[in-house]
């Protein structure tokens, strides 16, 4: 531990100490198929275009009852692009409808 009696010199370390820590997240990306090194390419430029000044360690996940699309765990986030939520959404609607 370092101890400052100055305070303006405390702020300085701080803030170099706060500006050099970078924050990384652990996703799980789920897709119907195996990917190929270009789209986990294309998924990794993803998050970081969506998420500035994260790092992101991805692990891929096969799961084939998706049918298509991405589903995609971070944190506590889940976002689901899946096809099979699609069908979902769409037999859902189906069912309101009365004839």
């Amino acid at each position: 531990f370092f101890f400052f009696n100055d305070t303006a010199t405390t702020e300085i370390y701080t803030e170099q100490i706060v500006g050099s820590v970078r924050c990384v997240q652990e996703t799980a990306i789920i897709s119907s198929t195996e990917l190929n090194k270009e789209d986990q390419d294309r998924v990794q430029q993803a998050l970081k275009q969506s998420y500035k000044g994260v790092n992101f360690t991805v692990k891929y996940q096969v799961d084939s009852s998706i049918l298509g699309g991405l589903q995609m765990y971070s944190g506590n986030t889940f976002m689901d692009a899946s096809l099979l939520s699609r069908v979902n959404r769409i037999k859902s609607e189906l069912a309101r409808i009365t004839i």
